[in-house]
């Protein structure tokens, strides 16, 4: 998630806000984030080493362009289908 964000903020436009949001459901986690950007400004390549590292931990990232908003979508599927460890372990 930091990567996609350190993308975005380089895309973003001065004094503008990080949105993000985290859905965590049975079998995956998603996550999205967006900023208001210049119209002219492009998705982040794909051969760039940040977008490497989300396409290697996710299962699958989506980023875009539009309207003067970039965005970036992620999913990472819950390995066994369980709940995230977080939820079956939790704080000591």
């Amino acid at each position: 998630m930091d990567e996609a964000c350190g993308i975005l903020i380089s895309l973003a436009v001065p004094d503008t806000e990080l949105r993000c949001q985290i859905d965590v459901t049975h079998d995956k986690l998603t996550f999205e984030a967006s900023v208001t950007t210049d119209r002219a400004a492009r998705p982040p390549s794909d051969y760039s080493f940040a977008f490497q590292v989300i396409e290697t931990l996710a299962d699958t990232v989506v980023a875009e362009v539009s309207e003067g908003t970039a965005s970036i979508r992620l999913a990472k599927r819950h390995r066994d289908g369980t709940q995230p460890a977080s939820d079956r372990y939790p704080p000591a």
